[in-house]
């Protein structure tokens, strides 16, 4: 009963700001720019959250599995952590200065990623704790913030990556206050090897993952254009937001999962797979209804160019998204390589299935590249779940 409640509260506290943030502030920020700028913007916004989620979740998520480690020290992974915040700021001003962004566009960006690195890692100790109605509160002031934002980025006002820094900002903030416990004592020490070897594994693994939930943005930027951009990703806004329930289920589970070393019968995985590819027909089926309303109202001057897109474009996305769900058994079982495997092979499948079918047919070949390749990864996670963790 309590898990179930967790993951309730923690699936309202995601949805909360990134409703904002997908249904308010972007198409705000859309009406005021051109369908390059656009474009632009969300390679950025792809650009931040690949990096900063990776490096922050990947290192909250190695905390998590040790946290029946006797005598662990907090200031070993706060250390770490600030090396991979500087690693960021390189890495995003190196890419950002290339592509030739503005300075003070570069520091409001740098300044949102580390803000949104820090909030990726420290939100272990309320994981830890299971403090998910904190999180929820927390989470409904970030939304606060940003409605407000998008008000003042409507009438020009502010630029939107100051909007976005402040929301991460204030969240860091009360989650430390949240945490105190955990920040008692300071030394200048970093994890130890092994922790660095499956860091380095599950960074690997979740940059694959990240690759394939950008791939839209990624890969059509790159074989069609930017301003192909925008169109998959107005086709899928309502999609997308089944990674609101899926995602927060799947953190709840995890956290529970750790403490749970009980396999699962060949015949339940199987029977799980099928449940689960039903499951997001229906759901696309319904999200498409839905998604033609929400853009006409949004995205009116995009609706013609995405109506043929939206089904097969939010059946490979809910696909793609509901992978996570067993997936979640391979890494709490800490099988971080079989994990980065099943990632990878994914991301190959999608970009050479993806470069073929965008050449036959264009954005569309996109959309259907993304639900064979969905398809494909849910059966290679049953074969290795069976294989490794299966109960014959």
């Amino acid at each position: 009963m309590k898990k179930i409640k967790d993951i309730t509260v923690n699936i309202l506290a995601n949805i909360i700001p990134i409703i904002i943030m997908q249904l308010i502030l972007i198409p705000v920020f859309s009406s005021n720019n051109n369908s390059e700028d656009f474009g632009g913007f969300l390679v950025i916004l792809t650009l931040v959250n690949i990096l900063s989620t990776i490096l922050g979740n990947t290192l909250n998520n190695i905390r998590l599995i040790n946290k029946h480690e006797d005598d662990i020290k907090e200031y070993t992974y706060i250390n770490t952590l600030l090396i991979l915040i500087i690693a960021n700021i390189i890495f995003t001003t190196i890419f950002l200065f290339i592509w030739g962004v503005k300075f003070n566009d570069i520091l409001l960006i740098n300044l949102w990623g580390s803000c949104l690195l820090i909030r990726s890692y420290v939100f272990v100790y309320l994981r830890l704790e299971l403090k998910y109605i904190a999180i929820l509160y927390i989470n409904i002031i970030s939304a606060i913030i940003l409605s407000l934002g998008s008000l003042m980025i409507f009438y020009n006002l502010v630029n939107i990556y100051l909007v976005l820094f402040v929301s991460e900002a204030v969240i860091i903030l009360s989650m430390i206050l949240n945490s105190k416990g955990y920040f008692k004592e300071f030394k200048i020490k970093f994890i130890n090897r092994e922790k660095i070897k499956n860091y380095n594994s599950l960074m690997g693994s979740n940059i694959i993952l990240n690759l394939l939930n950008y791939s839209d943005r990624i890969l059509i930027g790159l074989f069609l254009g930017t301003r192909y951009v925008p169109l998959f990703f107005i086709a899928t806004i309502v999609g997308k937001l089944s990674n609101l329930v899926i995602n927060p289920m799947v953190t709840v589970l995890l956290s529970y999962e750790v403490d749970n070393k009980n396999t699962y019968s060949r015949k339940k995985y199987i029977r799980i797979f099928f449940i689960t590819i039903i499951f997001s027909v229906i759901l696309s089926v319904i999200i498409s209804l839905i998604s033609y309303m929400v853009i006409k109202i949004l995205y009116p001057n995009y609706l013609d160019d995405v109506k043929s897109l939206i089904f097969l474009s939010n059946l490979g996305v809910i696909l793609l998204s509901t992978t996570a769900i067993l997936q979640m058994k391979i890494v709490a079982n800490s099988k971080f390589n079989l994990n980065f495997k099943i990632n990878i092979i994914s991301l190959v499948v999608l970009s050479i299935t993806g470069y073929i079918l965008m050449n036959l047919y264009g954005i569309l070949g996109f959309s259907i590249a993304l639900v064979l390749t969905s398809l494909i990864k849910h059966l290679v996670i049953i074969i290795s779940l069976n294989m490794k963790l299966g109960d014959k």
